[in-house]
């Protein structure tokens, strides 16, 4: 390899992520008003009939803290499958060659992938700062009590996993279990994205639900025999053990994502990107 492209270059790698902007950009724009329109219809729903003058503040605060966490449900949601965007650009032959042609590493081209899933994930939380400003300034409108800002809910990733008890475990270690598996989904989708040419979304979903499916049915078959007395124990350790190899997968399909995307071929099978 030519010196000038062994070392990671911020020009080679600001050129590359233009280049990425330049070509997802309406696909985000659309991601992020459909994201935008699933928060407002969620706080919509759920707090318009709260709103109303007369309604005890108690009940009125508890609605909207359950639209918040149905809207963070869905920003959950939309961080797993922005994996299925990741490489969007090498699904057809000419779409490759464009890619071995940039000017820069698969290194910098791969991280300029990441920055813009980055990106795309802030905005998706930025969607929800606009739907509840415009929540709020619709509700002052017509007259009605728009509770209090969500905005600093749903931000405080603490107070909602502090609610977070299952079985007795402390909202850390489920909490540490849940934010593994995100990670390791989003990166299942995203290996899925490099790997597969054609249907990677129904393919990774399908595997998704069948590993779920699988794992529950063992934890299951596991805890049948625990004594009630060992539950919390048996849980709780299995909550830091849920994490741990979430983690080590995760970081595992992001390791092979690069490895698969650094040795692409401008000539592949249809179905596999090999």
């Amino acid at each position: 390899m030519d010196q000038s492209m062994s070392n990671f270059n911020y020009s080679r790698f600001g050129i590359t992520f233009r280049w990425i902007e330049r070509y997802s950009r309406n696909t985000m724009i659309r991601v992020l008003f459909l994201a935008l329109a699933v928060y407002l219809f969620i706080l919509l729903m759920n707090t318009v009939t709260a709103s109303y003058k007369g309604i005890p503040a108690d009940m009125q605060q508890l609605t909207l803290i359950r639209a918040i966490r149905s809207c963070g449900m869905a920003y959950f949601f939309w961080v797993i499958i922005s994996g299925t965007w990741f490489c969007q650009n090498i699904k057809t032959k000419q779409q490759r060659i464009t890619v071995k042609m940039l000017p820069a590493t698969a290194l910098e081209k791969f991280l300029s992938h990441m920055a813009w899933l980055a990106i795309q994930l802030i905005g998706m939380a930025l969607m929800f700062c606009l739907a509840d400003v415009i929540r709020v300034a619709l509700f002052a409108a017509l007259g009605l009590d728009w509770i209090q800002w969500g905005i600093p809910v749903f931000f405080n990733i603490s107070r909602v996993a502090g609610d977070m008890y299952i079985l007795g475990v402390k909202s850390a270690a489920v909490y540490a279990a849940c934010a593994a598996w995100l990670l390791w989904a989003q990166s299942l989708y995203v290996l899925g994205s490099i790997l597969l040419n054609r249907y990677n979304s129904v393919i990774v979903s399908a595997i998704h639900v069948i590993l779920i499916v699988a794992l529950v049915w063992i934890v299951s078959k596991s805890s049948s025999g625990t004594a009630t007395a060992d539950i919390t124990m048996t849980a709780e350790t299995a909550a830091y053990t849920a994490m741990t190899a979430f983690a080590l997968l995760g970081i595992f399909n992001w390791v092979m994502a690069y490895r698969l995307y650094s040795r692409m071929q401008v000539i592949n099978n249809k179905l596999i990107n090999l």
